[in-house]
């Protein structure tokens, strides 16, 4: 069964990996060291993310939503599937939550 402790790293994963993807489209336009620093760390947090889940054995896979305001995803762990979805809105605060904090540490690393 799937345990309740791993939700938050399931979380945690999407809204890191919506992070980077959204720098990424960002790093596309326009290019720019501070970006790639913002990318990297990110990068950083959703290995160590992967390596946590491949850990405890989940596996996550993306699924559609039942809707155009929500995030579909499959949970997998030891034989056990469960699909859940996350409003887009909760998602997005969280990314920009996220992307204010990867501002801050950037710029106090230059």
């Amino acid at each position: 069964m799937i345990r309740e402790d791993m939700y938050p790293l399931v979380n945690r994963y999407i809204v890191c990996a919506t992070a980077r993807n959204v720098i990424e489209r960002h790093l596309r336009k326009l290019p720019t060291e501070r970006l790639r620093m913002m990318s990297y760390e990110l990068g950083k947090e959703l290995h160590e993310l992967k390596k946590e889940m491949h850990k405890q054995q989940v596996k996550l896979a993306k699924v559609p939503p039942s809707s155009a305001d929500f995030y579909g995803y499959t949970l997998y762990h030891k034989g056990w599937r469960s699909e859940h979805q996350v409003l887009k809105a909760i998602i997005q605060r969280e990314v920009e939550e996220l992307l204010e904090e990867l501002k801050v540490k950037t710029v106090s690393k230059r």
